[in-house]
């Protein structure tokens, strides 16, 4: 008798912000408080290291308010640290000068670098994944110091952070909220007593920091980098401004009453009872949801020569969605993908593809092909023309 050799199917891969969905978990138990998540991320040079840094500065043009220098809650000059060179005839730019930045680095000055996402591509598909699974907007930030001394005095922000340490140590010292859903136009009191939690970041630790908690940032002992992904907030605020906007809501646009008159007591009773009426519809956060997804920007990422050949595809290839917070729906036999303000209709044999792209905005063609249950070639062969409509990029 003989044995036929056993075979195993290959594990299906994961997919590359696996770790991030695990963060993310955590942190869903209570967002209304921080998160200390240690060594959660298992390799944070992969976000971003110094050597990606220093090639970000040296590579491109960068001005406040994107790059800038901060010592004892003061910002510096850009003339301090850069200089301007003229690239052509009418074109001047600024450029960091290196040795003017270490002195300000070792005398104290931290350096923030906005907007990153928009430069370095592990970034940008850090944030174009949090779209995706928070549905809102999100804007990185990264931090560089070499001492103690403190860039900002103590401050909260008007939006939730998630921190994470690329590099070396920062100490944080925590105070809960002084005010209620603080917003820049609030004023809140600072906070008095010892603090609400002090904690040291290593390189891997996450923070997940609710909005208006009052924070003091600094590195411990040597150099430090970290990232804060700002996580922009669906308030209240927002909710009734859209309902404004809805042509049967022409009231919420009127102007308001100058008196206090018995005919404006029944105006503002009559508003009062058109908002609640709204406010009463089930449906009312998931059609605001899906309004600010429907309009929510690109994230374009250039793959030249921007062609996918099947045959020639492999597993590893990276495939984005260009749409993190794209909306799919199937009507009259169509599948029709929202997002960007635009509408794209699409073979209904895509949906298995682009259902899955739209949990996992960035992963590889042998995760898409597993958990759509084809082969690589067949999953490779659907992408030239989400390609060619710049719903999604294919490289590496």
């Amino acid at each position: 008798m003989t044995t036929q050799p056993t075979t195993t199917q290959p594990p299906t891969p994961e997919p590359p912000f696996e770790w991030l969905h695990r963060i993310l978990e955590s942190v869903d138990a209570d967002r209304a408080v921080p998160h200390h998540l240690p060594g959660a991320v298992q390799q944070p040079e992969h976000l971003l290291s110094w050597g990606d840094l220093d090639a970000i500065l040296t590579h491109h043009h960068l001005d406040p308010p994107q790059l800038q220098l901060a010592r004892d809650g003061a910002l510096l000059p850009q003339s301090d640290y850069s200089s301007p060179v003229t690239l052509r005839p009418g074109t001047t730019r600024h450029q960091i000068q290196p040795t003017k930045l270490d002195t300000h680095l070792t005398e104290g000055a931290s350096l923030f670098l906005d907007s990153i996402d928009h430069l370095h591509p592990p970034t940008r598909d850090l944030a174009a994944t949090l779209e995706a699974w928070l549905r809102t907007r999100v804007l990185i930030t990264a931090y560089a110091s070499r001492t103690p001394t403190q860039a900002f005095n103590r401050h909260f922000d008007d939006h939730a952070v998630l921190v994470i340490q690329a590099a070396g140590t920062k100490y944080w010292t925590l105070h809960a909220p002084t005010v209620a859903w603080p917003t820049r136009a609030v004023h809140a009191p600072p906070p008095e007593g010892p603090p609400a939690a002090e904690l040291t970041l290593q390189a891997g630790d996450v923070l997940y920091l609710p909005r208006g908690w009052w924070h003091e940032v600094a590195a411990t002992n040597g150099p430090s980098l970290h990232l804060t992904c700002a996580l922009t907030p669906h308030t209240t605020t927002d909710l009734l401004t859209w309902l404004a906007s809805a042509p049967d809501l022409g009231m919420l646009r009127g102007d308001l009453p100058t008196d206090s008159s018995a005919t404006t007591a029944t105006a503002l009773a009559a508003l009062a009872g058109l908002i609640a009426s709204a406010l009463r519809d089930p449906a009312i956060l998931d059609r605001y949801h899906a309004a600010q997804d429907r309009t929510a920007p690109i994230r374009p990422v250039t793959a030249l020569p921007s062609h996918v050949d099947p045959a020639q595809a492999r597993p590893e290839l990276r495939v984005r969605l260009l749409l993190p917070r794209a909306r799919l729906e199937t009507a009259d036999q169509v599948l029709r993908l929202h997002g960007g303000g635009r509408t794209w209709e699409l073979s209904t044999s895509l949906r298995p593809l682009i259902a899955t792209l739209l949990h996992h905005p960035v992963t590889t063609l042998g995760h898409l092909a597993a958990e759509c249950e084809i082969p690589v070639g067949k999953a490779a062969a659907m992408l030239p023309g989400l390609v060619q409509h710049g719903l999604v990029s294919a490289s590496g």
